[in-house]
């Protein structure tokens, strides 16, 4: 009764998030933050299903359908517990992530920063040009040069990144699931991980000689922040 629907959303983020992946994966030298991305997309899949049947709940039990509105809470209970135990995952990678940051080469000169300042540049770019209240784009903003910051600087950003992924379980955990304001918190803590991650491969592709794919890896960046902005969830 619910599957059609619920699959097509799945179906649309999988391919952005697959498309995000294929952009900016295959680092060999940070493997961590590619198992991090892979976790990321299927802790936000289960997070936006649970939100959508937790809707549907809603909506039927406003007119009296209490099997469905039950049907559907308990789809959306068991997808907030499948997405909690995968973020689980994700930060038990913490170790491996400040690791692999540590040892991985870094750019020398101001290449590396010329390479992120041009992704953030291109990125806001896309945002801005969307659907977005002007808020949500100042938001996003505030969180890629939060990351740039913080990889620009030395800081080491697989630390950072398992920040997010626990400020993120904190709100899924709370009584709201971390759904405030327009754009929910929940929703602009898995977004700071998607831009962290873009940032660290941007800044990477200095040292692997392949920055040809930045403009790719901007565009892709975009797409995804934007179908969980908008569409997904």
């Amino acid at each position: 009764m619910f599957a059609s629907n619920e699959n097509t959303l799945a179906h649309a983020f999988l391919n952005l998030d697959r498309a995000f992946l294929d952009a900016v994966g295959g680092d060999e030298a940070s493997p961590s933050f590619d198992d991090f991305a892979d976790l990321l997309g299927a802790a936000t899949l289960n997070f936006g299903l649970c939100e959508l049947h937790d809707r549907r709940a809603l909506r039927f039990e406003s007119v009296g359908g209490q099997d469905f509105a039950s049907a559907h809470k308990e789809r959306s209970v068991a997808y907030q517990t499948r997405g909690l135990e995968i973020l689980d995952r994700a930060i038990r990678l913490e170790k491996p992530m400040v690791r692999d940051f540590m040892q991985a080469e870094k750019p020398t000169g101001e290449t590396g920063e010329i390479a992120v300042n041009r992704f953030r540049e291109d990125f806001m770019s896309l945002i801005a040009d969307s659907e977005l209240k002007p808020k949500d784009v100042g938001r996003i903003q505030e969180l890629i040069d939060e990351a740039a910051k913080t990889v620009l600087s030395g800081e080491n950003l697989g630390q950072w990144l398992s920040e997010q992924a626990k400020t993120l379980s904190e709100a899924r955990r709370s009584e709201d699931r971390g759904n405030r304001d327009n754009l929910p918190w929940w929703k602009i803590v898995i977004i700071a991980a998607y831009v962290g991650l873009s940032v660290w491969k941007i800044w990477r592709c200095t040292v692997r000689k392949r920055c040809s794919r930045a403009e790719k890896a901007s565009y892709e960046a975009a797409a995804v922040v934007l179908g969980i902005s908008l569409k997904f969830c």
